[in-house]
């Protein structure tokens, strides 16, 4: 999984905007896919961030991919509002990783670490009433603490 920070982004974009590149368009091109993450490794650090453990089956990538061709075929003929389909099982299983070192080479920057950015994430979602308290585990102590 790929992952950038919205805030590393918004930076991104404003050094670009302030620092135009001149006469030099075609190398002005740049990816900014941040870090990347396996399954595993993502499933860990928000384990880590809540302090429980989370359900997580492993599945191969080909059964994925297939349940996501059933649910295409089901749908031609019955609307299902589910997240599956071939398409993104493919981006979900396959997809390469982004090499993001031209624009972080440029701007001689770090990505922020992924545990904060699904750390601040979580308790934004939480805060916003997107989640609950008792799904993001000891996370919950630093928005009640934070209450008045």
């Amino acid at each position: 999984m790929q992952c950038i920070d919205t805030r590393d982004l918004a930076m991104i974009h404003l050094a670009l905007l302030e620092n135009p590149p001149i006469n030099d368009f075609e190398n002005a091109r740049y990816i900014a896919g941040g870090d990347f993450y396996s399954w595993d490794q993502v499933h860990s650090m928000l384990e880590n961030i809540v302090g429980k453990k989370i359900f997580s089956p492993k599945v191969p990538g080909v059964l994925l991919r297939f349940f996501g061709v059933i649910l295409d075929l089901v749908r031609k003929f019955h609307p299902i509002d589910f997240p599956i389909s071939h398409e993104s099982m493919i981006i979900f299983t396959q997809s390469p990783q982004a090499d993001s070192s031209k624009i972080s080479d440029k701007l001689n920057l770090t990505f922020r670490p992924g545990n904060e950015t699904f750390k601040d994430t979580i308790l934004w979602l939480a805060i916003e009433g997107h989640v609950d308290n008792k799904s993001i585990g000891k996370l919950a102590l630093a928005i009640e603490s934070t209450t008045p």
